[in-house]
């Protein structure tokens, strides 16, 4: 099967590439770096030639209002070039609780709009909403620390490993269009400021942790299971602590 992972160089995509190589398909990682660019359309024709299937695992340069006039012209200009190609399965990434959080975030909106512009496109699709990955967990710390501390809303939170991630994409992927959405997560749902203290306590960072009903998350207020998957999603089995002794191990 030939599979073209949009957004192949970056995070996921690299280690959604990887994945598919490993199980026998015939996988293309298409990004700008190497020739092809969604928002502009340069490069699509030529790398859609003969796919059966595009996963779409690219994102906004931007997580302001901008997000949303990206999200709009690349996945009209993606979508528009499937359908010139014949491809058979348009997979895209997105976020547990998009919908939720798309009333009070620009970015959210544009994922919000992506997602409508696939189930009403010409391609039969499945969309993959994922839960936060492991390896941001340090970045959303750093971005409610102020004067040492982190404030957290606390709100559940069931982050999952960026390999967990590519790993329910491919299975998606390789499968038949679902034309609609299926949710992936990690094991258990934990409170957002235990899952920061966990991460940083094995970093050896000693910045004090606050649970407040006031903190917000990227800016955004959350209720208790914003960020929680549904009834039904699909749970890898990796926890925050294995995944912890395991970086640290390869550091």
């Amino acid at each position: 099967m030939r599979i073209v992972v949009i957004g192949g160089t970056g995070f996921v995509g690299s280690k959604l590439v990887h994945t598919l190589d490993e199980h026998g398909h015939d996988v293309v990682a298409a990004a700008p770096s190497t020739g092809v660019n969604t928002f502009t359309g340069a490069g699509l024709a030529e790398v859609l030639a003969g796919a059966s299937v595009v996963v779409d695992v690219s994102n906004s340069p931007t997580l302001d209002d901008a997000a949303v006039g990206f999200f709009r012209t690349a996945t009209t200009n993606l979508l528009t070039a499937e359908k010139d190609a014949g491809v058979r399965h348009h997979v895209a990434l997105s976020v547990v609780g998009t919908d939720r959080l798309a009333p009070h975030s620009g970015y959210f909106q544009g994922k919000l709009l992506q997602e409508k512009l696939i189930s009403d496109g010409p391609i039969p699709f499945s969309i993959v909403r994922a839960t936060q990955f492991f390896e941001f967990v340090k970045t959303l710390a750093d971005s409610a620390t102020v004067d040492g501390t982190v404030r957290m809303p606390p709100a559940l939170f069931q982050p999952m490993a960026g390999a967990d991630v590519a790993e329910g994409v491919a299975i998606t992927a390789v499968n038949e269009p679902v034309n609609g959405i299926v949710e992936i997560g990690g094991p258990e749902a934990v409170l957002l400021p235990d899952a920061i203290r966990t991460s940083l306590t094995a970093r050896g960072d000693s910045r004090e942790i606050i649970a407040d009903p006031e903190a917000r998350y990227w800016g955004i207020e959350l209720e208790e299971r914003t960020l929680v998957p549904a009834d039904g999603a699909t749970l890898f089995d990796t926890r925050l602590e294995e995944w912890i002794l395991e970086a640290a191990a390869k550091a």
